[in-house]
């Protein structure tokens, strides 16, 4: 296999990353898929931005919650805990909690935030997850795989007043088949810390039993290496999202 060949079968790094876009379905999403990595991003000096897509609004088991203030709670607490990881820039789409149809329609729009602030490296929940049932995940990881395949054409959407931009790489949280796997052994403490900002979607049994689960979830990742916790993503290149059906094994 020559050496080009030999590339496209590898896993991309995160040690260049200079921009990343962090898409989340819900305000919680990122901080539990991958909070301690993202602070070690920041950590390292990259310029992170959150995309919110949804507004959260069914996120509560209340019958007397008023869903438009919840509404509001739930972006004070995205925009709070970010912050905890050392995130500075804010995109909300405000789609209503559930009503996610059109995949297209979001690729559009993600595709235009991508190449309007050039970033290199964009995250977002897998949506490949054999048993992931909630259809805002699995939709808003669709729409970012579309838009990471295609940010870098002329015209895509074919109206677009934005330049053509080539993404690094994207990776997926919330994944079943992580192929990278980064040393959060310090970090770790600021995703709890930030994870207990989103007090509208955790009581304190929830956040234990995630926590938990989290902790343990690390230490197997973290078991063949030198380090106390990993965490793990799935890292592809925008060439290993069309036709390369050896993806799932990168």
């Amino acid at each position: 296999m020559d050496q080009m060949l030999s590339q496209l079968f590898q896993a991309p790094k995160l040690d260049d990353a200079k921009c990343v876009l962090c898409v989340q379905p819900h305000s919680d999403d990122n901080e539990i898929g991958m909070g301690a990595t993202i602070k070690k991003l920041a950590d390292m000096g990259c310029e992170i931005h959150y995309l919110t897509v949804t507004d959260g609004r069914l996120g509560t088991e209340d019958v007397n919650q008023d869903l438009n203030e919840l509404v509001k709670i739930r972006r004070e607490e995205a925009i709070n805990a970010a912050k905890i990881l050392g995130v500075n820039n804010f995109h909300f789409f405000d789609y209503k909690d559930g009503s996610l149809k059109d995949t297209r329609e979001l690729s559009y729009k993600i595709s235009e935030l991508i190449r309007t602030i050039k970033s290199d490296y964009v995250f977002v929940c897998d949506p490949n997850n054999k048993y992931e049932a909630h259809l805002d995940h699995i939709i808003v990881g669709q729409a970012v795989s579309q838009a990471v395949l295609s940010s870098s054409l002329a015209y895509y959407p074919e109206d677009t007043k934005t330049s053509p931009f080539e993404v690094s790489a994207i990776g997926y949280y919330f994944t079943s088949a992580p192929n990278t796997f980064i040393d959060i052994s310090n970090e770790v403490s600021y995703q709890f810390d930030a994870m207990e900002v989103h007090k509208s979607q955790f009581n304190d049994q929830l956040l234990y039993l995630f926590k938990s689960y989290l902790l343990n979830q690390y230490k197997e990742y973290a078991k063949d290496s030198e380090n106390e916790l990993s965490q793990g993503l799935k890292l592809l290149r925008p060439l290993h999202l069309h036709c390369i059906i050896e993806a799932s094994n990168i």
